[in-house]
């Protein structure tokens, strides 16, 4: 026993790196729409195929062959859920000085992502496909900015397993890691005043043709406490992209995260309640309401319900389970600023999904 939590300890600490402060804008690779839902608090309570992207510990709870076929989710800021038609001209190149004034002072994100995954007694492998797309531009007498388009996708395949069990039951520690080879082209980044107002694409957009290639680790622990059949308590750390996942291009690499979280999840028949916090981002150097996310989800047998906070900011969400087939709603705000109360950025996230369980 004392081998195996050494080798924990040993693997999370390797991920406490110097220099991993962040800057004021970046973008989390993976979000799984029922966490962000509840606050984006997951690091302790994910236990199924999906925690091989956000804690591999969790995998251990993986115990059926399962086939995600489709994971897909969009994702739209606000300002471009309830306005679409003004960046239609982006579409067609028509890009223009009155399409530039529109566009300040408002926030306009896009993402789209697809996701599938094998999983059994837990091992897990998934694919992903991401694109992400922003123009968020400030002042109109002398527009800056962040504007950018990236693209990324690539393979992961992780291992999560219990390394002690607990007497008469009570519960487990699990340990998990997982590797990632990752492709990515473009970014977000900055233009010159200058480069916006002469609309010189090429360096407003940047190169987001050139792919470059990266490899990440993730690893992570839990600690599962069963209180009575009813009632568990959960603790977990991890720590993703273990020293900066970097690219061979020069799209931006993905920070480490090292984050705790505690789970309390309440099962009584086909009901399951879980309340979940968790303090992110640790190391980073941000306001500490960007660190914390908290949230309770209702989940029954069709109808799933969640509501938190995520850095402060309130989340909601709602899911339909049809059996092979689901789909999730959420809304959650993400602070662009690495302090809090700056730029948050109201989000809205639709999510489909087809699996089928052994």
């Amino acid at each position: 026993m004392k081998r195996c939590l050494g080798i924990c300890l040993v693997s999370i600490l390797s991920g406490l790196f110097p220099g991993t402060a962040r800057a004021d804008y970046s973008e989390q690779l993976f979000r799984s729409v029922e966490a962000q839902a509840m606050g984006g608090a997951v690091v302790a309570s994910t236990d199924d195929d999906l925690a091989l992207f956000l804690n591999p510990a969790g995998l251990a709870g993986v115990k059926k062959l399962k086939f995600r076929f489709l994971n897909a989710t969009i994702e739209a800021s606000n300002d471009l859920a309830k306005d679409p038609a003004t960046i239609m001209p982006l579409l067609s190149g028509g890009i223009s000085s009155t399409l530039i004034n529109s566009l300040i002072g408002k926030n306009y994100y896009l993402r789209v992502q697809d996701i599938a995954t094998v999983s059994f007694q837990g091992f897990a492998v998934g694919v992903i496909g991401d694109a992400q797309a922003a123009i968020r531009l400030i002042n109109p007498n002398s527009p800056t900015g962040t504007v950018g388009l990236q693209t990324t996708y690539g393979l992961q395949v992780g291992y999560g397993d219990t390394v002690y069990k607990f007497a008469k039951k009570r519960g487990e520690i699990r340990f998990g890691v997982s590797g990632k080879y990752l492709y990515r082209a473009g970014g977000f980044h900055q233009p010159s005043v200058t480069d916006i107002l002469t609309l010189n694409m090429n360096e407003i957009i940047g190169d987001y043709r050139t792919y470059g290639t990266g490899i990440g680790i993730d690893t992570g622990t839990q600690i599962i406490y069963r209180l009575s059949n009813k009632f568990t308590v959960t603790g977990g750390l991890v720590v993703t992209d273990i020293g900066g996942t970097k690219f061979s291009n020069s799209s931006p690499s993905i920070p480490p995260n090292f984050s705790m979280g505690t789970s309390f999840r309440y099962k009584s028949n086909d009901i399951v309640a879980t309340l979940a916090y968790d303090y992110q981002h640790v190391l980073d150097s941000m306001d500490w309401q960007k660190k914390v996310h908290l949230g309770l989800q209702l989940k029954m047998p069709i109808l799933t319900l969640s509501g938190g906070f995520s850095e402060l900011y309130p989340t909601y969400g709602v899911g339909l389970d049809l059996g092979v087939a689901q789909i999730n709603y959420t809304n959650y705000s993400d602070e662009l600023s690495s302090l809090f109360g700056i730029n948050p950025e109201s989000r809205h996230m639709i999510t489909a999904k087809v699996d089928f369980v052994f």
